[in-house]
């Protein structure tokens, strides 16, 4: 990766230094010493247009180490860049990868989301369509994802309808219940209040009888008495 990156930067610096110092070809070819009518100022002013980032002391010492020779300066440079610049690039490299690893591992149940949208995506026709495949992949992803997350919800749902139908069936046999216990209790109470007027009843009955009793006892005596009047107690008379 490094050696790509190095290669890289080395030829967009080529190409860069070509373009706005046409120049630099000449020196580098020939390696020669710049002439002692260039400044040092006006070559430091030349190094920034190359290297914008680096401050004017690194570039002056840099210069005055390779004895203000362009050619020798730029690669110098060029090499420091390149050296502070690899290890922020394999940092973010190896950060990219964790992130991506991250992803797999937190994605490994849409491994065929995955393989659906590249799908879509190798068959895109223009940018447009892309956008457009993409949009559906993800709508269905999103529908397929809603679905499974309120599936828990129905099924809890669908048993809590069951439990109270359950819990209704058993408040009205409760009902039921307590309706057949409250017909039992008013006939109780009606039964105990024939009885009680069947007593009351009995009680008269029984009364008259003694009283027909003592009647029949004193209306016998009496005709003894009518038809044999010596029976009469001696002790009257």
């Amino acid at each position: 990766m490094a050696a790509l990156v190095c290669g890289k930067r080395s030829f967009d610096f080529e190409d860069e230094l070509e373009s706005y110092y046409p120049s630099y070809k000449k020196h580098r070819c020939s390696s020669s010493y710049l002439s002692p009518i260039t400044s040092k100022t006006s070559l430091i002013e030349k190094l920034k247009q190359f290297f914008p980032l680096i401050d004017t002391q690194t570039l002056d010492k840099t210069l005055v180490d390779c004895n203000f020779d362009l050619d020798l300066t730029i690669n110098t440079l060029r090499d420091l860049c390149l050296a502070s610049s690899n290890p922020v690039e394999e940092k973010q490299q190896l950060l990219g990868e964790q992130v991506i690893d991250d992803d797999l591992k937190l994605g490994e149940q849409d491994f065929k989301w995955v393989d659906l949208f590249v799908k879509e995506m190798t068959s895109a026709t223009c940018l447009d369509n892309a956008k457009t495949r993409a949009a559906r992949v993800l709508a269905a992803r999103d529908k397929e994802k809603s679905e499974s997350t309120y599936q828990p919800l129905t099924e809890q749902n669908v048993r809590l309808s069951q439990e109270n139908a359950v819990l209704k069936r058993l408040v009205v046999a409760q009902h039921e219940r307590i309706k057949g216990l409250e017909e039992t209790k008013n006939e109780m109470e009606k039964l105990s209040g024939m009885l009680t007027q069947c007593r009351e009843e009995l009680r008269l009955s029984q009364m008259n009888n003694y009283a027909l009793k003592v009647h029949i006892t004193q209306a016998q005596y009496g005709c003894s008495s009518m038809i044999n009047p010596t029976n009469f107690p001696p002790d009257v008379y």
